[in-house]
C-alpha cells in the first residue's frame, strides 16, 4: 500500500492532466512559479549601473543633460507657448484637410451592405432565432 501512494505523491501516476504529475509535483511547480515571480519582481527593483552609465554617455554625446525628459508642471509650458505661430496658408490647408475628412466621413455613413445582402442576412437570422438572442 505504501508504494502506490509514494508513486502518486512523487508524480508517477497520471494526475488528471494527461501527463504524469503527482501531488508533490504540483506543489513543486507552484513553488517554482512563486520563486520565479519573486526573483523577477526583485530584479525589477534593482539598479543597473551599466545601463545608467551607458545612458549618461549617450546624453553627453547628444549634448543634453538626460536622455529621458523630465516631468514639469503644465502651467510653465503654457506660459512659454507663443500664440499666433500658424500662418494664413497653414490655416487654409488645415481647413481644407478637415473639409476633406468630413466629406470622407459623410460618404462612409451610408449602408455597408446592398439591399439584397441585407435581405439575405435578415432571412438567415430569422431562420435561427434562438442562436442570435
Amino acid at each position: 500500500m505504501g508504494a502506490p501512494l509514494l508513486r502518486v505523491l512523487a508524480g508517477g501516476a497520471a494526475g488528471g492532466y494527461g501527463y504524469p504529475i503527482g501531488v508533490l509535483g504540483k506543489f513543486a511547480m507552484i513553488r517554482a512559479f512563486g520563486i520565479t515571480a519573486v526573483l523577477a519582481l526583485l530584479g525589477a527593483c534593482a539598479s543597473f549601473p551599466a545601463v545608467d552609465a551607458a545612458q549618461a554617455r549617450f546624453a553627453q554625446r547628444a549634448g543634453g543633460p538626460s536622455v529621458t525628459p523630465s516631468l514639469v508642471p503644465i502651467e510653465g509650458l503654457i506660459a512659454q507657448a507663443v500664440p499666433g505661430r500658424a500662418t494664413a496658408g497653414a490655416r487654409d490647408a488645415l481647413a481644407a484637410r478637415a473639409a476633406g475628412l468630413r466629406a470622407r466621413a459623410k460618404a462612409m455613413r451610408g449602408p455597408v451592405h446592398s439591399p439584397a445582402t441585407r435581405a439575405r442576412l435578415a432571412a438567415a437570422i430569422a431562420a435561427y432565432p434562438a442562436k442570435f438572442d
